[in-house]
């Protein structure tokens, strides 16, 4: 095999494996929401403004493995039926499975999951506002 086509099939093998992760990273984002939204006193009204899944950290958690983050910014109507800005964070598996017990949602001025949570959603991330949006949209009209 020439080298000009055997980089070009490393070329094409890495731009799948790139769509895979990406494709596995939205689903992961979507799945999140829909645990966030299930928290929330009127999940109908759940609504995004931001989602940031964050790389994964190079801590473990408790059990060993590595886990991220996916951070939300949006807003919800409250108990008394006015809307409120959120701020929710999802901890998830390297795989980008929610964890068990691990969806905090708060106000944007009310610190949720303690001070390195909210430091760690101040890092950069993947954007999957869109596809979140997209999902959470087709959700409500298939109800």
């Amino acid at each position: 095999m020439k080298l000009s086509h055997l980089v070009t099939v490393i070329l094409f093998l890495a731009g799948c494996a790139a769509a895979q992760t990406k494709a596995q990273i939205e689903t992961g984002a979507i799945s999140a929401a829909r645990s966030v939204r299930q928290k929330l006193s009127d999940p109908d009204s759940f609504r995004v403004s931001s989602v940031k899944v964050l790389p994964e950290s190079l801590e473990a958690s408790e059990d060993g493995k590595p886990y991220r983050y996916i951070c939300f910014e949006g807003r919800s109507k409250n108990k008394m039926g006015g809307y409120s800005e959120l701020m929710a964070v999802v901890t998830v598996s390297a795989t980008l499975h929610p964890l068990p017990n691990s969806t905090w949602v708060g106000t944007l001025d009310t610190p949720i999951a303690g001070p390195v949570v909210a430091h760690s959603c101040a890092k950069p991330g993947i954007d999957m506002t869109d596809a979140v949006k997209a999902a959470l949209k087709a959700d409500r009209e298939k109800d």
